[in-house]
């Protein structure tokens, strides 16, 4: 990922919303909020995660 303190902190950010997975309005946030993301490369890593979490559900 490029250098970019604002990507890390949103990538942090989103990951850390991730615990709080086990409930549907937690997933259904999260969901919205990796649809909104523009940086391609967050894009990828949002994309991954919300894969494992559709598995883990």
């Amino acid at each position: 990922m490029k250098d970019d303190a604002q990507n890390f902190i949103r990538l942090g950010a989103f990951q850390a919303i991730l615990a709080f997975s086990d409930d549907a309005q937690v997933v259904e946030a999260i969901s919205e909020i990796a649809a909104q993301e523009k940086d391609p490369e967050l894009k990828s890593y949002y994309d991954y995660f919300m894969e494992a979490l559709i598995v883990k559900n």
